[in-house]
């Protein structure tokens, strides 16, 4: 079995993320500082959303949050590029009959609109 990661392995997503918090807390006044950055890059979705809460003492909820990330993310997800060389390591993976498996923190939605496009 053949593992994978999506976001920065299969697809060119990472800066996606940082464009969303960027134009997040940008609506709100806001700037990401280096110790947020840090403490986002090693956190999952609804665990980053209530990171974001309580740095910036927001008053939205942690849904909230998340659905505007969401909203923010969609339509990127529809345009991500896959890495270089990785459609052709998949396809032949696929042809040798190898059994292959993504295991990822990215948000199952989000993914699925990736893996749809490619």
């Amino acid at each position: 079995m053949i593992l994978f990661d999506l976001d920065g392995t299969l697809i060119v997503s990472n800066g996606i993320w940082e464009n969303i918090d960027t134009a997040f807390l940008g609506r709100r006044g806001l700037r990401s500082t280096e110790e947020y950055a840090h403490r986002m890059g090693q956190s999952i979705f609804p665990v980053a959303a209530q990171l974001t809460k309580d740095y910036f003492g927001l008053t939205i909820t942690v849904q909230e949050i998340m659905d505007e990330w969401m909203a923010l993310a969609g339509d990127a997800y529809h345009h991500v590029p896959l890495k270089p060389g990785a459609a052709e390591f998949l396809a032949r993976c696929h042809a040798e009959g190898a059994p292959m498996a993504i295991v990822t923190a990215c948000v199952p939605d989000l993914c699925r609109i990736a893996l749809a496009r490619h």
